[in-house]
């Protein structure tokens, strides 16, 4: 009788951890963050942590002083892993060494410090000037580095613990969506340094942003490139190819019936007939749409803010606990010395 109540309690202590991290990471397993915490997800990781809470309790010796001395481990070790991270570079210095894409070779021609120095929008510049001098810049201080990569530790696609252990478990968890993994954030992603066009395209469009004016995803057919708006007033907006290092001073609706103007554009970026003519076929009308990052774009904010919430949380209910446990023996031992006189 005995053993099956311990196994009761072990089954609950098991089942809550399960429960509240099922409930508590369920929109972050599949990368979409709805813009509040529903009820039933709330209610679930409370059940399940009582659950947790509860069966530990009876299911193990010293249960609340070897759950507080691991909160108080685990947080220390995470908050030294954040502080670690916080000195080491997402960029493998590998990467100044050049890669060839589309038969171009190209290397970056300066670091992601001297990058963020000019990122900005000139007070006096035009936004078309900006528009040619963000794609750039962008484009000369990255490489093209994804289809072709069987390591991805090696050039940090999947994020490393010391950058973000939230976004590390996550790669094993769902693969397919953290694996190789698309920053939001353009400065990450520009520090990193490898690229994909749909990541050039993000860091194009978050970068955009920041003007007041609209940028969007624009997925085509084989490609990815940024849609931005030049001309709040008349509503023009231009193609931003930051992978390539292309401008095209055309929206998608005239580009997608006259690819033939598009082919100039590439060849004078330095690639060759073929290549232009390639990328030209992708902009044609069919699969063309748009697409929104929002959902994976909340899921990484929220998790660049709960690595460091989670150390510092665990570090402060340990300390609080064994605050709690000294002030009651010496309560304790008062009492007694009480007692014995």
């Amino acid at each position: 009788m005995n053993r099956l109540t311990g196994v009761f309690w072990f089954a609950l202590f098991a089942g809550g951890i399960i429960l509240a991290i099922f409930f508590g990471f369920y929109d972050y397993l599949r990368g979409d963050i709805k813009g509040t915490f529903g009820l039933i997800q709330k209610l679930g990781v409370l059940i399940g942590t009582g659950l947790f809470l509860l069966g530990g309790h009876y299911a193990f010796k010293s249960f609340w002083r070897n759950l507080f001395v691991s909160f108080f481990v685990l947080g220390a070790f995470l908050f030294g892993l954040n502080i670690y991270g916080e000195f080491v570079s997402l960029r493998n210095p590998k990467i100044n060494e050049g890669i060839s894409h589309f038969n171009k070779f190209r290397k970056p021609q300066e670091s992601p410090e001297q990058v963020f120095k000019q990122i900005d929008k000139g007070q006096n510049e035009t936004n078309e000037e900006y528009a040619y001098r963000l794609t750039e810049l962008v484009y000369s201080a990255t490489v093209h580095k994804w289809e072709d990569v069987i390591d991805y530790t090696e050039y940090n696609h999947q994020i490393p613990p010391h950058e973000n252990y939230l976004l590390w478990v996550m790669s094993y968890l769902n693969p397919t969506t953290y694996r190789f993994y698309e920053y939001c954030d353009p400065y990450k992603a520009i520090e990193r340094g490898v690229m994909i066009c749909s990541q050039a395209t993000e860091v194009m469009v978050q970068l955009w942003r920041k003007t007041g004016l609209e940028a969007r995803d624009t997925v085509l057919d084989g490609h990815v490139v940024a849609e931005a708006q030049v001309d709040r007033e008349k509503d023009i907006w231009w193609i931003l190819d930051a992978d390539f290092g292309v401008v095209l001073e055309y929206d998608m609706n005239f580009l997608q019936g006259h690819t033939n103007s598009i082919v100039e554009k590439y060849v004078n970026a330095g690639y060759d007939l073929k290549t232009a003519k390639t990328v030209a076929e992708f902009y044609g009308k069919e699969g063309n749409y748009i697409q929104s990052n929002v959902g994976i774009c909340r899921v990484e904010e929220t998790l660049y803010k709960w690595k460091w919430y989670l150390p510092f949380g665990f570090l402060m209910l340990s300390t609080l606990y064994f605050g709690w446990v000294w002030l009651k023996e010496r309560r304790l031992t008062a009492i007694a010395c009480l007692i014995n006189k």
